[in-house]
């Protein structure tokens, strides 16, 4: 199985992230990181396993360089070349940003997001089902 997560670097997506890693059923976790480099983000990511005094596999691990915030979102995920032969089977979107508004911003950022990653498995034709 193989998933994309937003929000790996959170609270709660630390703690979903390295749940999954122990899953043996579970091949490759591609997470969504902001960062300036793939080299930030991995150092972004190995920091949750860290805080867990957990182990971490780079070749289960796999940071994607992206912002929720980016209206490109969805075009920069169809092109990424890590994602491009990747039969993805859940999409796991998880995140919360912190402003003053931050019920509002939330909200409105959510509905966004879902619309760039409802692009990205558009156009995606590698997702699929594990419904029997």
């Amino acid at each position: 199985m193989q998933i994309f997560l937003t929000g790996a670097t959170g609270f709660l997506g630390g703690e979903l992230l390295v749940e999954l890693a122990k899953k043996t059923e579970v091949d490759k976790v591609f997470c969504l990181v902001r960062a300036q480099n793939e080299k930030g983000a991995m150092l972004r990511l190995k920091k949750v396993f860290e805080l867990h005094d957990d182990y971490f596999d780079a070749k289960k691990i796999i940071p994607i360089v992206g912002e929720l915030k980016d209206s490109e979102l969805a075009t920069n995920l169809i092109n990424n070349e890590q994602l491009k032969d990747v039969a993805m089977n859940l999409i796991c979107h998880n995140f919360t940003y912190l402003f003053e508004d931050a019920a509002t911003m939330t909200t409105q950022l959510g509905n966004e997001l879902c619309c760039e990653l409802i692009q990205f498995v558009a156009k995606n034709k590698k997702i699929v089902s594990n419904k029997k």
